[in-house]
């Protein structure tokens, strides 16, 4: 996913913040979506490539807090920037809160913004891989017959199992004995 260009999403009511942050990203390497409503952006398809959404609080219609519980929702892969003219400390409190990755009041520092930016991306990038695994889990949970899939309601899940996974994990040597229904751990004795 490296060699994708990340989109950073702007959704501004002001146009002259929107193409000012359309040429800063621009010149930083990344794609640039301008929207100047959040209902604009929510008709735009998600993406599956590193992404980051810069908000403006005030908007006419769905105002960005709002916007931001629907992207919570329908985008979880998508880091929130808020930026604002007018802001307030309980607005920045609700909007941290929620999962936003910064929350900038005008005129802001550029610096701080493409740094913000930045860890946004990152985090999108790493949310999305961790979906992709999941992806090939589920595809290849699917993919095994009714035989070959754990029994029981939440398989693995019982913590003797969880325990003796662990322990698995750390001592290379140990392995698991099943006798009469009772689990036990046994060490190698070359060890």
């Amino acid at each position: 996913m490296s060699d994708v260009t990340p989109i950073v999403f702007v959704v501004d009511d002001d146009v002259s913040v929107r193409e000012s942050l359309e040429l800063l990203v621009r010149c930083e390497g990344w794609q640039p979506e301008t929207f100047a409503s959040a209902q604009a952006f929510l008709d735009y398809p998600r993406v599956l490539v590193p992404n980051c959404l810069v908000l403006d609080v005030s908007l006419p219609g769905l105002n960005g807090l709002d916007l931001q519980r629907l992207v919570a929702v329908d985008r979880r892969d998508m880091p929130i920037i808020f930026i604002t003219g007018h802001g307030d400390v309980p607005m920045t409190v609700q909007a941290m809160k929620a999962g936003a990755v910064e929350f900038l009041t005008k005129p802001f520092n550029d610096d701080l913004l493409l740094t913000a930016i930045q860890a946004a991306l990152e985090r999108s990038r790493v949310a999305l891989g961790l979906e992709a695994e999941m992806r090939v889990l589920q595809e290849r949970y699917a993919s095994l017959s009714q035989r070959e899939r754990p029994r029981g309601k939440y398989p693995g899940a019982d913590q003797e199992s969880q325990v003796a996974s662990l322990d698995c994990q750390r001592r290379p040597r140990a392995w698991l004995h099943f006798r009469g229904g009772h689990r036990q751990i046994a060490r190698s004795q070359s060890a």
